[in-house]
């Protein structure tokens, strides 16, 4: 794995290898939006709705993240200036590729690869501007921060990982303050947008509340990390969507304890009475599938 991806992403050979001169040719002379199109998405179906076999537990991740390298090696090509023609500006190559890099340790990270994945954030970083990040590179950026501080999270180098995360933090605090709408990822390579940005943006960010919650616990800070896990609950249900309602009660219940404990007696009851009322809604939600739906079978 090594020698062939940062073989590629590390060198600047003048003349590219026979097979991909080959695959960038038909990207430009056909379309150039297609083949970044068709690349994408087929990954995204592989990382997303693939279910591989006990046997091959890795596999569609693996062809995944060889489709996401290629886009790699086609951007770096039209950044470098060996693919001419090409109608992006340099920020737009340099966003997508902070993306796809991204994309790529995120599956480098799930099928344990770590070290590869932090090669390929720190590539990802490397491109970033944070005096300057825009509706362009907000997304991509706050993608990278939160995988490097989640990936020294796992390694135990809280304080390194706390720096990665405050820095998503305040990236998101001063995107919100200039009123932009950020596109979203998949717009870059489909060439349309369903106005998801904003929803893109404040999901990360929700993971960058989350994400700062267990640093500070690891650190043993427990009260800023009682107060980003409240963060987080709010942003979560401020969304209302993509997140589990059983695991927000538990979380409300259990800072509810952590806030009585404390003698912070009215707090404490707002959490559990939250906790309780998403509780009922969900087992309400249950009650409500008839026994022989396809619903309950698969519970």
């Amino acid at each position: 794995m090594k020698t062939g991806w940062w073989w590629r992403v590390e060198e600047k050979p003048d003349v590219l290898p026979a097979e991909q001169c080959l695959d960038l040719e038909i990207i430009i002379a056909s379309d150039w939006r297609e083949g970044i199109k068709k690349r994408y998405l087929r990954a995204e179906q592989l990382l997303t709705e693939t279910k591989d076999a006990p046997t091959q537990p890795y596999k569609s991740k693996y062809e995944a993240r060889e489709l996401l390298r290629e886009l790699v090696d086609w951007l770096r090509s039209v950044s470098d200036g060996r693919i001419e023609g090409v109608p992006f500006s340099q920020d737009e190559i340099n966003a997508m590729l902070v993306r796809v890099l991204a994309m790529v340790a995120n599956v480098d990270s799930e099928v344990e690869e770590p070290a590869s994945a932090e090669k390929n954030l720190n590539k990802a970083l490397s491109l970033l501007d944070f005096e300057s990040c825009d509706s362009l590179s907000v997304t991509g950026a706050l993608h990278v921060l939160n995988q490097l501080g989640l990936l020294w999270s796992m390694r135990e180098d809280h304080e390194r990982a706390l720096g990665y995360l405050q820095k998503a933090e305040n990236l998101y605090g001063s995107f919100v303050s200039s009123n932009v709408e950020p596109l979203d990822t998949k717009s870059f390579f489909t060439g349309s947008t369903d106005g998801s940005g904003q929803n893109e943006l404040e999901l990360l960010y929700t993971h960058t509340l989350y994400f700062l919650a267990q640093v500070f616990k690891a650190l043993k800070m427990n009260e800023k990390a009682a107060l980003y896990c409240h963060a987080t609950l709010k942003k979560q249900l401020e969304r209302g969507r993509d997140y589990n309602k059983i695991e927000w009660a538990i979380n409300a219940a259990t800072l509810s304890q952590y806030l009585a404990e404390r003698y912070a007696f009215k707090e404490a009851r707002h959490h559990l009475a939250a906790a309780e009322y998403v509780m009922q809604a969900e087992r309400a939600a249950f009650q409500d599938i008839p026994d022989d739906s396809d619903e309950h079978a698969k519970l």
